[in-house]
């Protein structure tokens, strides 16, 4: 039903001077009801390795004639938008891992916390710190900690389900945004992912070992923003390491509500 459907599927621009008097388009509802569509322009929006994934469009109620200066300016605009929904998706994937920028994480986070409050579904944020990484650097160099961050996000990432989230927050600190899951289940699957850290063998050198220490926070109707559930998550965090690290603490919120 959608103009825009077929404009994704095409190779160029859809130009529809006169929806009546097109074949594919005169019964459409949009065309014999409302908007009361009649003519229509949209430029694919191609990714750079030739994927649609979108339009942009100019509809008008009236038949209309668009002129090739038009349609240049609509397919200039086309790629000024892909430009920015690159830039976008760069910005929020940390190149070193591939997981999701602070920025990207957040977002998620916030998104989370939206959904909850529409329909009560649970949600644990789990932060998790790799326990004395300056040692790693300090030992085998900067490339080497490189390799344990990446070793340490494939590890992470093996465990998580589709639905689940991953970021690096910064240097050695990563974000677990798992959904639909309450605390108990929340506090398994970072044991699991705790345990898997530990038990990996990061070739460096003639193969080290790493741990990870993890705050955990369940999803309550305290939280407004995703900076005060990373808060308390991080709080949690703290109390691991200072519980000798390599461990997974959950947080105790005083709020009755949570």
């Amino acid at each position: 039903m959608s103009f825009c459907s077929h404009t994704i599927l095409d190779p160029g621009l859809l130009v529809v001077p006169n929806a009546i008097d097109d074949h594919r388009f005169s019964n459409n509802p949009l065309v014999t009801g409302a908007p009361h569509i009649r003519s229509y322009a949209g430029a694919p929006l191609r990714t750079p390795d030739g994927y649609n994934v979108g339009a942009l469009c100019a509809i008008d109620t009236v038949p209309r004639d668009f002129s090739e200066a038009q349609l240049g300016i609509l397919s200039s605009f086309a790629v000024l938008v892909v430009d920015e929904l690159e830039l976008r998706r760069v910005a929020e994937t940390d190149h070193l891992t591939g997981a999701l920028s602070r920025r990207g994480f957040l977002n998620q986070a916030q998104m989370e916390i939206e959904r909850f409050r529409r329909g009560n579904r649970g949600a644990v944020l789990a932060l998790l710190d790799i326990d004395h990484f300056k040692s790693v650097n300090d030992s085998y160099g900067h490339p080497a900690g490189d390799t344990v961050l990446q070793a340490v996000t494939r590890a992470c990432t093996s465990h998580l389900r589709a639905n689940d989230c991953f970021g690096r927050l910064g240097g050695e600190e990563f974000g677990i945004l798992l959904s639909e899951t309450d605390e108990e289940g929340g506090k398994l699957a970072a044991e699991k992912i705790r345990k898997m850290i530990a038990d990996q063998l990061v070739p460096v050198g003639g193969g080290i070992r790493v741990t990870a220490s993890f705050g955990l926070s369940a999803l309550g109707g305290n939280f407004d923003t995703a900076a005060r559930w990373v808060a308390e998550a991080d709080q949690a965090l703290y109390e691991a390491k200072k519980a000798g690290r390599n461990c997974c603490v959950v947080a105790r919120s005083k709020d009755p509500r949570c």
